[in-house]
Formats: C-alpha cells, sequence, structure tokens
C-alpha cells in the first residue's frame, strides 16, 4: 500500500485541498491514460491487425477483450480520430479539465475552425448548459456556439414512464377520456 492509500482508508488525517490535489491529479492521469488507450484501438483498426489476433473486427477485439460493447468501441474510435484534428480539446482532455464525457460530445460538433469558441463557451457554465448547446448544435448541424447564447435552446424534453400491463390499461383508458373531454370542448 502506498502512503496516499493509507491516508485514503483514514479520511480525518487528510485535509480537503490534499483530497482536492489528489482527485485533480488522478483525474488528469486517468484522461492521459483513457487517450492513449482509445488511441491504440484506432491503430489496431486502421491496420487491422486485429485480423492477426484472430477477431473479424475492432469490435470483436474489444468485447471479448475488455468487454466493451461495439458502440462504445465505436465512439473510443470516432473521439480519438477527432481529438487528432482538435488539439486544444485534446489537451484540455489530457490536463484533466474536460471529462471523457464532454469530450465525446464536443467531438460531435466542434471542428479546427470552432474548437477555441467552444473552449471559451464552456468557460464557467455547468455541465447541464454546456450539454444543452452541444445536443442543439448537432441537431442543427452547427459547428459554434450560438452568438450570445442566452437562455437554453429549446430542446424537446423526453418523459418516459414505465407501467404494469395492468397499470398500463388504466392510463391509456385515462387518456383515451381526456382526449374525448378536449375533443368536444374544443369542437373535436
Amino acid at each position: 500500500m502506498t502512503s496516499t492509500t493509507l491516508q485514503l482508508d483514514n479520511p480525518p488525517s487528510i485535509s480537503a485541498a490534499e483530497l482536492h490535489e489528489i482527485l485533480l491529479t488522478t483525474h488528469a492521469s486517468g484522461n492521459v491514460a483513457r487517450l492513449r488507450f482509445m488511441e491504440a484501438p484506432r491503430a489496431l483498426h486502421e491496420s487491422r491487425l486485429y485480423m492477426q489476433l484472430g477477431f473479424p473486427d475492432i469490435a470483436a477485439y474489444a468485447d471479448s477483450t475488455f468487454h466493451y460493447g461495439a458502440s462504445q468501441t465505436y465512439d473510443f474510435l470516432r473521439v480519438s480520430k477527432a481529438l487528432v484534428d482538435l488539439p486544444e480539446i485534446s489537451a484540455a482532455f489530457e490536463s484533466g479539465d474536460l471529462s471523457f464525457s464532454l469530450v465525446s460530445e464536443l467531438t460531435r460538433v466542434a471542428k479546427q475552425e470552432s474548437e477555441r469558441e467552444w473552449l471559451e463557451f464552456l468557460e464557467g457554465k455547468s455541465i447541464r448548459v454546456v450539454k444543452l448547446e452541444l445536443k442543439d448544435a448537432l441537431k442543427k448541424g452547427r459547428k459554434h456556439p450560438r452568438r450570445g447564447g442566452y437562455g437554453l435552446p429549446g430542446l424537446p424534453v423526453r418523459v418516459s414512464f414505465e407501467f404494469s400491463p395492468e397499470e398500463h390499461a388504466v392510463v391509456k383508458a385515462g387518456l383515451r377520456k381526456v382526449s374525448r373531454e378536449m375533443g368536444q370542448s374544443l369542437g373535436d
């Protein structure tokens, strides 16, 4: 065990500032490791060397070796390839300023000419606001954040419910009744 592990096992012996430094350091180290990890399967994929390891494709390799599903594997490949052309976002990720989930979404909209704008847009904003802006940009095919960016984009809200068959029947009957009544009051 390292001295840091011993300290973490005994929280009263470590200060908030020390924990904060540990978190900053390990987060950045984890990002560096994740970036290197994403670069290796991209090289394996682009070179088709996974076949020499006995796999038909990169997804089968990642599933068998790391238990990553195909969608996660291809997201790693997409992000890794995008970061080659987005050096400032890549550097911010490596330094621990950005999380992988945010980088994954940023690389869907940011291009070389807009990466600086996106990084500036992030400053002082909550992850919720940033993700809404990214979702709106992706939906509308924008490469840049909105100018002025006041207010959140009017994105649709998804509401999901899960019912037992009996509950579903009651809800369905209730919605039919409400629909009929509204239709009558609005003149069909």
